[in-house]
């Protein structure tokens, strides 16, 4: 199993079939060689937000917000974006209804990294924690169940 860059998934999802062969990861490699030539990251993450899939059939953020929780991507929490970040890329396998322990956790890997990264303030990370947790049907101590596995979805 390779990894990938957000730009190859772009790629992959754009032009490419999901097989896991070695030539479709070299073609994967040029094409988003050529993206990132062309387009600025900003242009990227929003491209690969808008084709990703957010569930089975649903594509786009707007979608993935409107499917998981009822409301536009514009008009989603601190803890609904982290969740639908954490479902990424395996968003069949960690959708918040699945009970994924590793979604939990990635998600709230997310809220920390926010507030790290200064994006939002402690007592926001503090809230969103609290709304993962209340939107996830998990608790802090609640360790039990779920899968662990960190499938990286190339």
């Amino acid at each position: 199993r390779g990894a990938s860059t957000l730009t190859q998934q772009l790629a992959k999802n754009l032009w490419l079939s999901s097989d896991r062969s070695l030539l479709r990861k070299l073609k994967e490699l040029v094409l988003a060689h050529r993206l990132e030539e062309a387009l600025t990251k900003q242009r990227i993450l929003t491209l690969y937000l808008n084709v990703v899939e957010w569930g089975n059939g649903v594509y786009g953020i707007e979608a993935g917000a409107r499917e998981h929780f009822g409301v536009s991507a514009s008009q989603l929490s601190v803890a609904q974006g982290a969740v639908l970040a954490a479902m990424l890329p395996s968003p069949r396998k960690r959708s918040p209804a699945s009970g994924s322990r590793a979604l939990w956790k990635h998600a709230h890997r997310v809220v920390d990294a926010l507030k790290t990264y200064k994006r939002i303030s402690a007592a926001q990370a503090e809230g969103a924690h609290a709304e993962v947790d209340r939107l996830l049907g998990r608790a802090p101590a609640d360790d039990g169940g779920g899968d662990d596995a960190e499938d990286d979805g190339s």
